[in-house]
C-alpha cells in the first residue's frame, strides 16, 4: 500500500530518503525523535528515475573541460519540489560532457561555471527525460585594478569599485573589491 512506519529511532537528526527499482530516489524529510509519542505524516511521490546528458561548448564550438554544471529548481511533473540523494553538481570532463543520473522526470534549470567562462542568465531549463543539452559560454574578461596612492595608506581599508559607462543600469556589468596586499 505504500504506508511505511519508522521505529526505534536515536534522538539525532535523520533524512528519510525514498527509494524504489525504477524510480529516482527522494528525500522525504528530516526527523527527529523526542522521546514523546507521536506520529507524523510524510507523504512523497517518487517519478520515474531518468539521466541526462549534455555538453558545454564556447562561442566557436569547442568543448570546455572542468566546468561545474549545476542542476537547480529540479521538480516532478506534478510541480513538487524534488529534492534528490545524489549530487546535483557535475564537472565536465576533458570532451566538455555531463551526465546527471537517477533524476526524476521532470524538469530542472541547468547553470554552468567556470572562473575565466561566463553563461548569461540564470541558466537553461530543461525537461527530463529529453534530448540532450548544450549549454555554451563565452570567454570572461578579467580586470586588475592597482591603486597608487600617494602616501602609506596605514591599516586602513579602502574599496575599489567600477561602474560601467552611464551607470548602474540593469543588464550592465561592474563590482567592487576591498583593495589588498600590494595596492591589488
Amino acid at each position: 500500500t505504500g504506508h511505511w512506519v519508522v521505529k526505534n529511532l536515536g534522538t539525532e537528526w535523520c533524512r528519510l530518503i525514498a527509494e524504489s527499482d525504477g524510480y529516482a530516489s527522494r528525500v522525504i524529510g528530516h526527523v527527529r525523535y523526542d522521546r514523546q509519542p507521536g506520529w507524523a505524516s510524510m507523504n512523497a511521490k517518487l517519478a520515474p528515475r531518468s539521466n541526462i546528458q549534455g555538453e558545454v561548448v564556447d562561442e566557436a564550438g569547442q568543448p570546455l573541460a572542468e566546468v561545474k554544471v549545476a542542476m537547480r529548481e529540479l521538480s516532478s511533473f506534478d510541480g513538487n519540489r524534488y529534492e534528490t540523494v545524489g549530487d546535483v553538481l557535475q564537472a565536465t570532463d576533458v570532451n566538455g560532457k555531463f551526465t546527471f543520473e537517477n533524476i526524476p522526470h521532470g524538469k530542472a534549470r541547468l547553470s554552468a561555471h567556470r572562473d575565466d567562462y561566463f553563461s548569461p542568465g540564470l541558466g537553461q531549463k530543461v525537461t527530463i527525460p529529453g534530448e540532450p543539452v548544450r549549454l555554451m559560454m563565452s570567454r570572461a574578461a578579467k580586470l586588475v585594478i592597482r591603486v597608487e596612492f600617494s602616501r602609506d595608506r596605514g591599516d586602513k581599508q579602502y574599496i575599489a569599485k567600477l561602474t560601467a559607462e552611464g551607470g548602474n543600469i540593469v543588464g550592465s556589468w561592474g563590482g567592487s573589491a576591498q583593495i589588498g596586499a600590494n595596492n591589488i
